[in-house]
């Protein structure tokens, strides 16, 4: 197994503050007049470099999910609350053929994991529906 292979391996094992002690701890006992060492050296300290980045960047990456995450449910909770008080017309979620529909107001509004459902209001009974399921809204 060669040096950059172990460097790599060392790199995964270990977080990257261990591998930096060790790289630190390395430069201040090496040979001076061992000059492949110091290639071996390079090539830990490039790939430690690059593993920094892919880390930074991984966290880039985790903080806009979360970010777009949070700005859909948002979107989504203002979506449904703008239709407070809206004549509807959705498929019943318990009709397995989806071919029922029903008709009512919106008159609350509700959360299931984070995602917004209306309730319709008909015949002074409340039903919950998802707005996935809503196909026509109107004002009165």
């Amino acid at each position: 197994m060669s040096a950059t292979i172990k460097g790599t391996e060392l790199i995964s094992s270990l977080g990257k503050d261990e591998f930096l002690k060790l790289l630190i701890t390395k430069m201040r006992y090496q040979d001076p007049l061992n000059p492949r060492a110091d290639e071996e050296f390079l090539a830990q300290l490039a790939q430690f470099t690059a593993m920094e980045q892919m880390i930074n960047l991984n966290n880039n990456v985790e903080n806009f999910i979360k970010t777009f995450s949070v700005a859909r449910e948002r979107e989504a909770q203002t979506a449904a609350l703008n239709l407070l008080g809206t004549h509807v017309k959705a498929r019943d979620p318990d009709d397995k053929e989806k071919k029922k529909v029903l008709e009512g107001i919106v008159t609350k509004i509700t959360s299931k994991d984070g995602v917004p459902r209306v309730v319709l209001t008909t015949d002074n009974k409340e039903r919950e529906v998802g707005m996935e399921d809503i196909f026509e809204v109107r004002l009165y």
